[in-house]
């Protein structure tokens, strides 16, 4: 039996198919790894001095990946092993907080607006069509 997996004449892209499949499939694995030892040393993995390490690490891993950029990384690697205090913190939730709030309101604005607008259009319709009547 001749098994070619994704070789063929008619599609000689299938050895890169295969090849990429296997590339993600060991990147996977990189990261499954990295990922248990983030969760089992979570403590650890922000406050200590490993964290600098891990970071690296992941920069690292993602410069070697074909699927990863590090510039999409950077903004998290920046603040990744940055300690905020608890007052930060809720200061940054209670910001996300009125933002969501006013978009809510202002939503909730606009269709009270425009149930108001359709009354009157409903309404000027209907005295159209009693005059003409």
């Amino acid at each position: 039996m001749n098994r070619n997996y994704g070789k063929s004449e008619q599609d000689p892209g299938g050895s890169e198919l295969i090849e990429n499949s296997v590339l993600r499939e060991t990147e996977n694995e990189i990261i499954d790894q990295f990922t248990i030892k983030i969760n089992n040393n979570l403590d650890d993995f922000v406050i200590h001095s490993d964290c600098e390490d891990d970071r690296n690490a992941i920069l690292e891993l993602c410069r070697r990946s074909k699927f990863c950029k590090p510039s999409f990384l950077q903004s998290s690697l920046v603040e990744m092993c940055q300690v905020r205090g608890i007052n930060e913190m809720s200061v940054n939730a209670l910001e996300q907080f009125i933002i969501i709030l006013g978009v809510i309101s202002m939503c909730m604005g606009l269709y009270v607006g425009l149930c108001i607008l359709e009354k009157i259009v409903h309404t000027l319709s209907d005295k159209e069509e009693q005059k003409y009547d």
